[in-house]
């Protein structure tokens, strides 16, 4: 426990992907020395959030506590220097460095597009977000399958369903809609480049695959659907937040009243 508190090694920077992992915080501590950078990563959406001061407050635990006590007594800043592929939200509250993925992806652009993509949600937290019941939801995500064949009637539809989605409702929506049911083993954007696969329009529901989608294949029309009603919870307003940013990004946005 005492080399929490006091520590010298030849590690100088921490890099954390999980914004809200007081624990790992506290785990990974230990392995670099007093003073050291504490550097964050991309933590999805919730990174555009931040940088746009929309982000719901963290409740407040022991493990969060303990972390701003830790954190003190090694001279390690937290929440200050953030890592991003996220650009234009400029936030003097923090030290935000560009990622420049301009090689990475140098080449990937094709002119030949083929195909759509549906990004998938997460039934019941996506529930919460729009306030409407799952059987409501299924079935405006079945209008959205039909609005797409309606407009695209020689493409074909593959939808990728979120990796922490277990419910069976997507594989059948499917089926009545003559789609191709895709399950990835690893990100979407990899799985797609892996497949060989560059879409002709990707429909999504504020996901951070539509941002990072749309950076590797710059040519495709994303589009991304949001669901209003006239009771907007608070957690909806962040979704807002970040469908605003969205659109001044380049991609396109689709209100649906409900």
């Amino acid at each position: 426990m005492s080399s929490l508190f006091r520590r010298e090694t030849k590690f100088t920077r921490l890099f954390l992907a999980n914004h809200n992992d007081s624990e790992g915080f506290i785990r990974s501590c230990c392995l670099v020395s007093d003073n050291s950078h504490v550097v964050y990563l991309d933590d999805g959406v919730q990174s555009i959030s931040l940088f746009k001061g929309a982000l719901l407050e963290r409740k407040s635990s022991i493990e969060l506590a303990f972390q701003s006590k830790l954190a003190k007594r090694r001279s390690l800043t937290l929440m200050r220097n953030f890592l991003t592929i996220y650009d234009g939200i400029p936030n003097p509250n923090f030290i935000i460095k560009k990622l420049d993925l301009s090689n990475a992806i140098k080449g990937l652009a094709r002119e030949e597009l083929g195909g759509i993509v549906i990004v998938g949600i997460v039934l019941t937290e996506s529930c919460v977000i729009y306030n409407i019941s799952k059987e409501e939801l299924i079935n405006k995500m079945d209008g959205l399958f039909k609005a797409i064949k309606e407009e695209y009637p020689n493409e074909p539809i593959i939808y990728i369903p979120h990796g922490r989605d277990t419910s069976e409702y997507a594989n059948k929506l499917c089926l009545k809609n003559n789609a191709q049911f895709l399950k990835c083993e690893s990100m979407i954007e990899v799985a797609l480049l892996e497949k060989g696969i560059a879409p002709k329009a990707i429909f999504g529901y504020t996901s951070s695959a539509l941002y990072n989608l749309k950076q590797l294949f710059p040519l495709t029309r994303v589009v991304n659907v949001v669901y209003r009603s006239d009771s907007e919870s608070k957690i909806f307003q962040e979704t807002l937040s970040i469908s605003n940013y969205y659109t001044s990004q380049g991609i396109e946005l689709l209100e649906v009243k409900i």
